[in-house]
């Protein structure tokens, strides 16, 4: 939940939904942060990054998902009719309205995607630390 609700709505698509491609940025800016975090360079971190790469290839591939999903906003609001958005007829105000609110729809589609990817991650962290508890201890 904590993946779903700060990482990934709070972080990301909630800025994107504000300023279109803001979330963008900060899930750049927060990957780049995973390569500093998790980097093995202690010895000790080694041994305890391998099992645990699963996971955090699992829930890379969901942020990779939502990155996806503040595009598909970003480009659905600020050029609805490339998006394939029906426009015709419609103001300027009411084409960027309809590609906003449709932007929303495709990235609420993306999240069916994103929360069983975090689910499958989630899974896997759990056998993985009840695992590594029975062998550590």
């Amino acid at each position: 939940m904590v993946n779903l609700v700060l990482a990934s709505f709070l972080e990301i698509t909630l800025p994107s939904a504000i300023v279109p491609f803001l979330g963008f940025l900060l899930g750049v800016y927060r990957a780049l942060l995973w390569g500093l975090i998790f980097s093995p360079a202690h010895p000790d971190m080694r041994m305890v990054i391998i099992p645990h790469s699963i996971t955090l290839i699992l829930e890379g591939q969901a942020y990779v998902l939502v990155l996806l999903a503040a595009y598909v906003q970003g480009r659905t609001f600020l050029w609805p009719k490339a998006a394939g958005v029906e426009v015709e007829g419609l103001s300027f105000a009411q084409r960027h309205w309809r590609g906003y609110v449709e932007g929303l729809k495709r990235t609420g589609k993306l999240y069916i995607l994103i929360t069983l990817t975090l689910l499958v991650a989630a899974i896997y962290e759990v056998l993985e630390v009840v695992i590594m508890v029975k062998f550590f201890s």
